[in-house]
């Protein structure tokens, strides 16, 4: 499956898209000016989803939202999207997982907001896109050191996870209205170094 089967982006929807194969990455460019992916992993996405849900109608109108909801999750993102009004149905995209597809979506992408697992850390950097990073306080202490390694470089803004809600999703996202600091922390995160930071794996 390939990403715009997995978000349901059949020909003729009202979204544009473009996709352009370059060098081996797949660019994504919409008819809004950001593309947001939004993921937290199977057992710590239901504050993330909630949060998603809480800000949903000011979020479209920000950018496109590719929301990874998780099995538990896609039922209710998926009736969330159907209350929007037709032309913001098509800026957010809720979907299971997208698995290697997700590789895909991070390309196109311009803001990452999820856990603070070495995984998720190492593929957004890669990309060098800013991050709004909320630890997982049942993952033990080195989701959070993790985040604030990756914070403390400047490529990330730090959200506890008793902090996220509507709100301060919405505040964290609006870097995407600050040209100059979305840039500054996109070049921090291509430099940033996972092994040199001290950002410990998953066991």
């Amino acid at each position: 499956m390939d990403l715009t089967t997995a978000l349901g982006l059949a020909a003729g929807a009202a979204v544009v898209v473009t996709l352009i194969l370059l060098g081996g990455d797949l660019r994504t460019f919409y008819d809004v000016h950001a593309i947001i992916v939004i993921f937290g992993g199977s057992q710590a996405v239901r504050r993330l989803n909630a949060s998603v849900a809480a800000a949903l109608p000011a979020l479209v109108m920000r950018a496109v939202v590719i929301h990874l909801a998780g099995a538990e999750g896609i039922a209710e993102a998926t009736a969330n999207r159907a209350v929007l009004p037709a032309a913001e149905q098509a800026r957010y995209r809720p979907a299971e997982f997208l698995g290697e597809d997700l590789l895909d979506a991070l390309a196109a992408a311009d803001l990452v907001v999820g856990r603070a697992g070495s995984s998720t850390l190492a593929e957004a950097t890669a990309f060098g896109l800013p991050m709004v990073v909320i630890p997982y306080p049942h993952a033990g202490a080195h989701q959070h050191a993790n985040a604030a390694a990756v914070a403390t470089a400047g490529a990330a803004t730090l959200i506890e996870d008793e902090d996220l809600d509507g709100p301060s999703l919405l505040d964290a996202v609006a870097i995407l209205e600050e040209p100059a600091r979305h840039a500054a922390m996109a070049a921090a995160a291509r430099r940033w170094d996972a092994r040199s930071a001290g950002v410990h794996t998953e066991q």
